[in-house]
This record gives C-alpha cells, structure tokens and sequence, in this order.
C-alpha cells in the first residue's frame, strides 16, 4: 500500500499464494494499526484478488474505493512506478532463496525508501519528513550506513551533533551541496524548494540548541538567534537567498 500525498510505503506481507483471503487480511492488518483513518480514497485494479470483503474493510474506515480502467496501469502510476523503483533499486541486485529471505529484504527496503529516499514530489524531503539536507556527499566528512548488505548505502552529515564548529564551518561545508540542489530545483518550480530551507532551518535550531546553553530550553529564543544571524549576514548560507530562516 502507497500514501499518493506522502508516497508512504506500508508492506503488506509476502505470500507464494496471495488469494483474496490472504490480501483481506492484510487489509484488515493496515486497519488495524490504524493507518486507514484519514484514507479518503483507494485505487486499485480489477483482480480477482479484490474482491467485496476486500473493499469493505476500507468502506468501514469511510474510504471511496476507485475502481482504475480495464488494462490502464497508467490510472494507478504510482503504485507501479513504486514496483519498477524496487526492482531495479533492491531486487536486479540481490538473488532470493526463500520467502523468508524476500520478506526481510522488502522490509528493509521499505525502511529505506520512507526514511532515506528523496523525492523531488516533496521538494527532496522523504516520506516520512526526515530532512533531505543531511544526505549525500558535501566536502566534509559523512557517516555511511549499509542497507541489504551493501546494495544501498545510506549517509548523514548530522549537523546538530557538530556543536564543536560555528555557523561559518557549517556553511563550507553544505552551501557547495545545497548550491547545486537550488540551481537545479529553482529551474523548474521556484517556490517547491521553501520547504526544504524551512527543514534545514529548523535543523540549524537544532544545532544551535545543542551548541549553546541559553538556548537549549527555548524553541523560541533559537529562532529569534538564527532570524538576528540571517538579518546580520543573509549571504551565509544559500538556501537563505530563497526564504524561511524559520519564518
């Protein structure tokens, strides 16, 4: 199941049999845990799998369910666009030997694909709202993690733990990174990169509240700082050229 305003992925299960009581069920399990509250919609296609004790799990949680066009995939193209991503990211790179093996590795993925994949849909922000700012390679030293054994990798500049720099380190280090983001995002659509100088912002607030002492208590005394630094100094950092600075 996938989330259209967030592009949140909830895995289901793995099955080598996946009738329609089985595909119930895990309806049923997304209800369950309370993910079904604010589903206005569900699209689906016309399998056989589908069938009215399906679709009633989600009329019971007030949901519309939207039938798509007979062989239109393109009606339901992010849920297939979301099939290609996983093959050609997890499962093209990785050789299965049991159903077991295949659960553990969706899982994984999945955890990935909400917590560390940008989307430009989002102003490169992830699923679940992580902040895209501290991923990818700026000239300074990133933390790896590996996913699924090596197949994907995953990195953070973690900016709130660097409290033994100043802004002007900081700066160095992510205004190369961000320079590029911003040249290539404002190109298209100008106004989809405000949320991210919000997010990286609030991260700078973060910093700030780990740095120094005065502010560690108060959200507001570490907004009203970093306003004073970007009225001091709007060159510092590049995405202050395009707004927020938490406002």
């Amino acid at each position: 199941f996938i989330e259209l305003h967030s592009r949140r992925v909830h895995f289901a299960g793995v099955s080598g049999n996946p009738d329609s009581r089985w595909v119930t069920q895990q309806a049923r399990n997304l209800a369950g845990e309370e993910h079904l509250q604010n589903v206005r919609f569900l699209i689906r296609d016309r399998d056989s799998k589908f069938t009215c004790s399906f679709d009633e799990v989600f009329r019971t949680e007030d949901s519309v369910v939207l039938k798509t066009p007979v062989r239109a995939p393109k009606a339901n193209a992010y849920a297939e666009r979301w099939v290609r991503t996983a093959r050609e990211d997890c499962l093209d790179h990785v050789l299965i030997t049991g159903r077991r093996h295949l659960q553990r590795t969706m899982r994984a993925y999945t955890s990935h694909y909400n917590g560390q994949r940008p989307h430009r849909a989002l102003a490169l922000a992830t699923p679940t709202g992580e902040l895209p700012a501290e991923r990818g390679q700026p000239p300074c030293k990133v933390c790896r993690r590996d996913v699924l054994g090596g197949v994907i990798h995953e990195s953070s500049w973690r900016l709130h733990r660097r409290t033994t720099q100043d802004l002007d380190d900081l700066a160095k280090a992510i205004n190369p990174v961000l320079r590029g983001w911003f040249a290539y995002s404002t190109a298209f659509y100008p106004t989809a990169v405000i949320p991210l100088c919000k997010r990286i912002d609030r991260h700078l607030m973060r910093w700030a509240r780990w740095k120094y002492k005065r502010l560690a208590r108060s959200a507001r005394r570490a907004r009203a700082w970093l306003r004073g630094i970007r009225t001091r100094n709007p060159e510092l950092f590049v995405h202050w050229r395009y707004g927020s600075a938490v406002s």
